[in-house]
C-alpha cells in the first residue's frame, strides 16, 4: 500500500503539477514570498489536474470495492468522484466567470475544491490496495 502511495505521489500528482510548477515559478518574484508563489500556482489550472488524478483514483478504489473495506471503499470513491465533478463545476465557473472573480477568491476556490478532491484521490488510492 505505502508503495501504491508513493508512485501515485511521483508519477500521478508530481508528474502532473510540472507545468504547473513551471509557469508559478516563471510569473513568481522570490522577494514576494511563499505565498505569492502558491496564488500563481492555485489557478484554475490544477482544478483540471485534480479532476483527472480524482477520477482515477476513484475508479481504482471502486473497481477494487470487495472484501471487508467494502462499503469504506465505496464510500471514499464515491466521495472523490463526486469532489471529482466539482473540480469540473468551478474549473468552468472560474473560466467563463474569472473577471469579476479576484484573486483571494480564485485561490480560495481552487484550494478547497482542489486540495479535497486530491486528499480523496490519495485516499483512495491508499484504499484501493487494502
Amino acid at each position: 500500500m505505502l508503495e501504491r502511495i508513493i508512485f501515485w505521489v511521483i508519477f500521478g500528482f508530481g508528474l502532473s503539477l510540472t507545468p504547473l510548477i513551471a509557469v508559478a515559478a516563471i510569473g513568481w518574484s522570490p522577494t514576494a514570498g511563499v505565498s505569492a508563489f502558491l496564488h500563481l500556482l492555485f489557478q484554475e489550472d490544477l482544478l483540471a489536474v485534480a479532476l483527472t488524478l480524482g477520477g482515477a483514483s476513484a475508479a481504482n478504489v471502486l473497481a477494487s470495492a470487495s472484501g471487508r473495506l467494502r462499503l469504506v471503499k465505496i464510500a471514499c470513491g464515491g466521495v472523490t468522484f463526486i469532489m471529482s465533478l466539482l473540480s469540473v463545476v468551478a474549473y468552468v465557473v472560474i473560466k467563463v466567470h474569472a473577471k469579476p472573480m479576484s484573486p483571494d477568491e480564485l485561490y480560495l476556490w481552487v484550494t478547497y475544491i482542489g486540495g479535497a478532491t486530491l486528499i480523496g484521490g490519495l485516499l483512495s488510492e491508499a484504499l484501493s490496495e487494502a
